[in-house]
């Protein structure tokens, strides 16, 4: 009937092209945004699998600073350092580079040197993987990016307002990006800082522009 009318009147032909040509733009957006999806997904898991296989020296650092704020009770160079050390170098490498130990170097035993009471010292510390306590403390910003990931999910594949789910959808990604990216920052690859910045511009900028256009009203078909 609908092919006939638009033989009839051409006017009724292209409105019937422009709503296929909608309808296919629609469901080609609709798998893109479900592919992002998927791709997130692979992306938290990747980054819990490094966050898990992150080896660990018995101690916690500052990044910048080198400065030691807690030791790993249960790691067996946990008395080599104290509370306040400030590391400087081991080897070739800053204290921010040790944060960039890969598991192939689990095992191995490396010379650290430490600034402690103001006087230099060169400790010998041993390369474990991590103890269980401190890969629970790397796990919650996975979890609040998984959150966000399962909001945005939900509400891009069961919300009828179809802009509004949309861009909840992307400012949910953006925070799962920002999430992850920050949290392996210091030990993921370099492009994972950018990654967060990245994150947290577009989270920023779609934030303002859903806060615009909602609340929106849906309509409600009742049955006739």
């Amino acid at each position: 009937a609908s092919k006939r009318a638009s033989r009839e009147n051409p006017e009724n032909a292209e409105l019937f092209i422009l709503v296929r040509s909608g309808c296919k733009l629609k469901k080609a957006l609709l798998v893109l945004l479900h592919g992002i999806s998927v791709i997130t997904l692979v992306w938290i898991g990747w980054s819990v699998l490094l966050a898990v296989q992150k080896p660990s020296i018995g101690a916690y650092w500052g990044y910048r600073s080198g400065v030691v704020y807690d030791v790993d009770a249960g790691h067996p160079s946990s008395k080599t350092f104290q509370i306040g050390d400030r590391i400087i170098s081991a080897g070739d490498k800053s204290a921010a580079d040790l944060y960039k130990l890969t598991r192939n170097e689990i095992d191995q035993t490396i010379r650290i040197d430490v600034e402690r009471d103001g006087q230099l010292q060169n400790l010998e510390v041993q390369v474990t993987s991590s103890s269980f306590r401190a890969i629970l403390n790397r796990i919650p910003a996975f979890l609040v990016a998984l959150g966000f990931w399962v909001m945005g999910s939900y509400v891009l594949a069961f919300s009828r307002a179809r802009v509004q789910s949309i861009l909840f959808f992307l400012v949910s990604q953006s925070a799962v990006i920002s999430l992850t990216c920050g949290a392996i920052s210091t030990y993921g690859p370099d492009w994972t800082r950018a990654g967060f910045h990245c994150g947290v511009l577009w989270l920023g900028a779609l934030a303002v522009h859903l806060h615009v256009v909602f609340p929106v009203k849906v309509r409600k078909y009742s049955p006739r």
